[in-house]
This record gives structure tokens, sequence and C-alpha cells, in this order.
């Protein structure tokens, strides 16, 4: 990676997802096979946490449509501080993918190729 490449991918907004991208470019050369298994089991989580938050969206949509929020969803502070959570949740689970699908690409052509 050139010195250009890493200044131009550096100025993207650093969450959790692209810090993810960025190590990850930088360390799956040199991984062995043992780690790449270990990363690509990193995505095994996702489907859970992924049901965990919709069940919470849901929970929470349920409680603003029988006005049992007291209030809480009526502050858009409240409101942009718990989207804001959503959304960075939501960059975690799509990290782990993204880990679990490069690992397990980088193995199977690794051992494809020999």
């Amino acid at each position: 990676m050139s010195a250009e490449t890493t200044i131009e991918t550096m100025r993207r907004v650093p969450d959790l997802f692209n810090a993810v991208q960025e190590l990850w470019i930088r360390a799956a050369p040199v991984l062995s096979d043992r780690e790449l298994e270990w990363f690509a089991r990193c995505g095994d989580s996702a489907q859970p946490a992924i049901e965990n938050i919709s069940n919470t969206l849901e929970a929470i949509g349920c409680c603003i449509a029988s006005d049992e929020t007291s209030d809480t969803f009526k502050d858009p502070g409240n409101v942009s501080e718990l989207l804001f959570f959503i959304a960075e949740s939501m960059r975690g689970i799509n990290a782990l993918v993204f880990l679990k699908e490069f690992a397990s690409n980088r193995l199977h052509l690794r051992r494809m190729s020999g």
C-alpha cells in the first residue's frame, strides 16, 4: 500500500467498520491459515446480534405505538442517541461480516493455489 493510498483511506470517518477494514487491509497478507480460520468465524455472532437489534427496535416501536414511552422518545436528544447507537451497532455487525467474508475468501484462495 502506498503512502498516498494510506493517507486517502485514513481520511474516511473513523468509525468501527472503517477501522476494522483498515486494519484488515494491513494485516491480511501476513496472517497464517489458523489466524484466517479464526477471522472466518467472526461473522458467526452477526446473526444473533441482528436479531437482538430487530427485537429491540420492535419493542421500542410497540412502546411508542401504545404510548408507554413516558416521554422518553419525545426528547430529540434521547432519540438521536438511540439512533446513533443502533447505527454504530450495525457498523460493528457489518465489520464482523466483512471479516468473515474476506478471511474465508483469502483462506479459500490460498488453499486453491497450493
